[in-house]
Protein backbone atom coordinates (compact mmCIF):
# COMPACT_ATOMS: atom_id res chain seq x y z
CA UNK A 1 0.00 0.00 0.00
CA UNK A 2 2.72 2.47 1.00
CA UNK A 3 4.63 1.91 -2.26
CA UNK A 4 1.43 2.50 -4.23
CA UNK A 5 0.82 5.81 -2.43
CA UNK A 6 4.43 6.91 -2.98
CA UNK A 7 4.23 6.03 -6.68
CA UNK A 8 0.91 7.86 -7.06
CA UNK A 9 2.16 11.04 -5.42
CA UNK A 10 5.52 10.86 -7.18
CA UNK A 11 3.72 10.77 -10.53
CA UNK A 12 1.45 13.70 -9.60
CA UNK A 13 4.02 15.87 -7.83
CA UNK A 14 7.56 16.50 -8.98
CA UNK A 15 8.56 17.46 -5.46
CA UNK A 16 10.99 15.68 -3.16
CA UNK A 17 9.11 13.68 -0.54
CA UNK A 18 9.96 12.46 2.97
CA UNK A 19 8.00 9.78 4.79
CA UNK A 20 7.69 10.09 8.53
CA UNK A 21 6.02 8.19 11.33
CA UNK A 22 4.32 10.07 14.15
CA UNK A 23 5.57 9.51 17.69
CA UNK A 24 3.14 10.24 20.51
CA UNK A 25 4.20 10.65 24.11
CA UNK A 26 2.82 8.58 26.94
CA UNK A 27 -0.45 10.18 27.95
CA UNK A 28 -1.25 10.72 31.61
CA UNK A 29 2.32 11.13 32.84
CA UNK A 30 2.89 14.35 34.76
CA UNK A 31 6.62 14.77 34.16
CA UNK A 32 9.66 12.64 33.51
CA UNK A 33 12.55 12.44 35.94
CA UNK A 34 15.56 13.73 34.01
CA UNK A 35 19.04 12.64 35.00
CA UNK A 36 22.21 14.07 33.46
CA UNK A 37 25.76 12.74 33.81
CA UNK A 38 28.09 14.61 36.17
CA UNK A 39 29.42 17.85 34.68
CA UNK A 40 26.42 18.45 32.38
CA UNK A 41 23.55 20.91 32.84
CA UNK A 42 20.51 22.20 30.97
CA UNK A 43 19.84 25.78 29.98
CA UNK A 44 17.94 27.45 27.18
CA UNK A 45 20.04 28.09 24.10
CA UNK A 46 20.32 31.72 23.01
CA UNK A 47 21.85 33.69 20.13
CA UNK A 48 25.40 33.22 21.45
CA UNK A 49 25.22 29.62 20.25
CA UNK A 50 23.53 30.25 16.90
CA UNK A 51 26.56 29.24 14.84
CA UNK A 52 26.94 25.94 16.74
CA UNK A 53 23.21 25.18 16.48
CA UNK A 54 23.11 25.77 12.73
CA UNK A 55 26.29 23.73 12.15
CA UNK A 56 24.87 20.77 14.09
CA UNK A 57 21.40 20.93 12.57
CA UNK A 58 22.67 21.35 9.02
CA UNK A 59 23.60 17.64 8.97
CA UNK A 60 19.99 16.49 9.38
CA UNK A 61 17.76 19.27 8.06
CA UNK A 62 19.75 21.70 5.93
CA UNK A 63 16.57 23.41 4.70
CA UNK A 64 15.74 24.47 8.29
CA UNK A 65 19.28 25.19 9.47
CA UNK A 66 19.11 28.96 9.18
CA UNK A 67 19.11 31.93 11.53
CA UNK A 68 15.42 32.81 11.03
CA UNK A 69 14.15 29.28 11.80
CA UNK A 70 16.49 28.71 14.72
CA UNK A 71 15.73 32.12 16.22
CA UNK A 72 12.04 31.13 16.34
CA UNK A 73 13.00 27.85 18.01
CA UNK A 74 15.12 29.74 20.55
CA UNK A 75 12.28 32.18 21.22
CA UNK A 76 9.97 29.28 21.98
CA UNK A 77 12.53 27.38 24.04
CA UNK A 78 15.42 25.47 22.53
CA UNK A 79 16.80 23.41 25.41
CA UNK A 80 20.54 22.90 25.42
CA UNK A 81 22.66 20.47 27.36
CA UNK A 82 26.06 21.90 28.19
CA UNK A 83 29.34 20.50 29.43
CA UNK A 84 30.76 23.53 31.16
CA UNK A 85 30.24 26.34 28.66
CA UNK A 86 30.28 24.04 25.62
CA UNK A 87 27.01 23.21 23.89
CA UNK A 88 26.89 19.40 23.76
CA UNK A 89 23.43 19.11 22.20
CA UNK A 90 19.95 20.60 21.94
CA UNK A 91 16.31 19.87 21.27
CA UNK A 92 13.23 22.02 20.83
CA UNK A 93 9.80 22.35 19.34
CA UNK A 94 8.96 23.12 15.71
CA UNK A 95 6.57 25.72 14.35
CA UNK A 96 6.06 28.03 17.28
CA UNK A 97 5.27 25.44 19.88
CA UNK A 98 2.46 23.40 18.37
CA UNK A 99 3.91 20.48 20.27
CA UNK A 100 5.94 18.84 17.50
CA UNK A 101 9.20 17.99 19.20
CA UNK A 102 12.34 17.79 17.15
CA UNK A 103 15.68 19.25 16.26
CA UNK A 104 17.41 16.74 18.54
CA UNK A 105 21.14 16.97 17.97
CA UNK A 106 24.07 15.82 20.09
CA UNK A 107 27.69 16.40 19.10
CA UNK A 108 29.46 13.18 18.15
CA UNK A 109 31.95 13.43 21.01
CA UNK A 110 29.06 13.46 23.54
CA UNK A 111 26.95 10.63 22.10
CA UNK A 112 26.23 7.44 24.07
CA UNK A 113 26.07 9.34 27.39
CA UNK A 114 22.28 9.50 27.70
CA UNK A 115 22.08 13.14 26.58
CA UNK A 116 19.57 12.47 23.78
CA UNK A 117 17.06 10.79 26.08
CA UNK A 118 17.63 13.47 28.74
CA UNK A 119 16.93 16.22 26.19
CA UNK A 120 13.84 14.41 24.93
CA UNK A 121 12.47 14.07 28.47
CA UNK A 122 13.22 17.74 29.22
CA UNK A 123 11.33 18.88 26.10
CA UNK A 124 8.42 16.57 26.92
CA UNK A 125 8.30 18.10 30.41
CA UNK A 126 8.39 21.61 28.94
CA UNK A 127 5.50 20.83 26.62
CA UNK A 128 3.44 19.15 29.34
CA UNK A 129 3.95 22.18 31.59
CA UNK A 130 2.60 24.32 28.72
CA UNK A 131 -0.50 22.13 28.41
CA UNK A 132 0.61 20.62 25.08
CA UNK A 133 0.56 16.97 24.04
CA UNK A 134 4.16 16.28 23.08
CA UNK A 135 4.65 14.46 19.82
CA UNK A 136 7.20 14.24 17.06
CA UNK A 137 7.61 13.04 13.52
CA UNK A 138 10.57 10.82 12.72
CA UNK A 139 11.82 9.82 9.27
CA UNK A 140 11.04 6.12 8.89
CA UNK A 141 14.66 5.33 8.01
CA UNK A 142 16.02 7.03 11.16
CA UNK A 143 16.40 3.86 13.21
CA UNK A 144 18.53 5.50 15.91
CA UNK A 145 15.80 8.06 16.61
CA UNK A 146 13.05 5.44 16.54
CA UNK A 147 14.99 3.35 19.09
CA UNK A 148 15.45 6.45 21.26
CA UNK A 149 11.70 7.13 21.23
CA UNK A 150 11.00 3.58 22.41
CA UNK A 151 13.76 3.81 25.03
CA UNK A 152 12.20 6.97 26.47
CA UNK A 153 8.83 5.20 26.56
CA UNK A 154 7.01 6.93 23.73
CA UNK A 155 4.48 5.21 21.50
CA UNK A 156 5.20 4.89 17.80
CA UNK A 157 2.12 5.50 15.69
CA UNK A 158 0.99 3.00 13.08
CA UNK A 159 0.17 5.56 10.37
CA UNK A 160 2.60 7.38 8.13
CA UNK A 161 2.72 11.05 7.25
CA UNK A 162 4.01 12.22 3.88
CA UNK A 163 5.89 15.52 3.61
CA UNK A 164 6.24 17.17 0.22
CA UNK A 165 8.84 19.87 -0.41
CA UNK A 166 9.12 22.46 -3.13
Amino acid sequence: MMNTVIKLFSNVFTLPMKIVVTIVSILGISVFFVDLPAGFHFTFVDERYMEDVIALYRKEMPELANVAYMRKAMDYGLIGVFHGDELAGFMGVHEGGSGSMGMLEVKDCYKRKGLGSALEKAVINMQLERGKIPYGEIFIDNTASLKLQEHVGLTIGDRLTYWFYK
